[in-house]
């Protein structure tokens, strides 16, 4: 994994960290400088320190292929798709929470102001919308076609085939 800085007038790589075999995804938490990487090949959910470009540790989660960060109370989300749940990791404590999902969730968007979470189920060809403050999923969608639905104030989710694209 390459570390870029982009604050600076000439953005480029500054450190560079080895992972496991297959990441697939990354989200970052600004304020502690982690990221997290979904390691696909590793089954695990990677946490990195960006500033000192260490591996802080390592979270098991069956095939995760998406991450998101949730600011409010500061933890990374990642899916468990062959576990059909999702995972909340604390970065400070590496304690992470089990969260009911619908059958093999692959991909993650996340509006963290309404606490809504949309997964995209790719078995069963459906996606749920979840209410993260409660932790229930509140409803399940078949999805046979690409469809564009409102995200948020200034979002828009598109659903297409086993993925999700946010358009701000």
């Amino acid at each position: 994994m390459s570390i870029v800085d982009l604050t600076s007038a000439t953005p480029g790589v500054v450190n560079t960290v080895s992972l496991d075999r297959i990441p697939q995804a990354v989200a970052v938490d600004p304020a502690r400088g982690i990221a997290a990487v979904a390691d696909a090949g590793a089954n695990n959910l990677t946490l990195v320190n960006l500033n000192s470009a260490s591996i802080v540790g390592r979270v098991p989660a069956q095939l995760p292929t998406a991450v998101v960060f949730d600011a409010v109370p500061g933890q990374f989300i990642t899916n468990a798709s062959l576990g059909n749940i999702l995972v909340a990791v604390n970065p400070d404590t590496l304690q992470s929470t089990g969260i009911k999902s619908s059958i093999n969730p692959t991909s993650i968007a996340y509006n963290f102001a309404s606490g809504t979470l949309v997964t995209v189920n790719t078995a069963s060809g459906t996606f749920s919308v979840m209410d993260m403050v409660e932790q229930r999923i509140r409803i399940v969608h078949r999805e046979l076609q690409e469809r564009t639905y409102p995200f948020g104030p200034r979002d828009s989710l598109v659903v297409k085939t086993g993925h999700l694209v946010q358009k701000g």
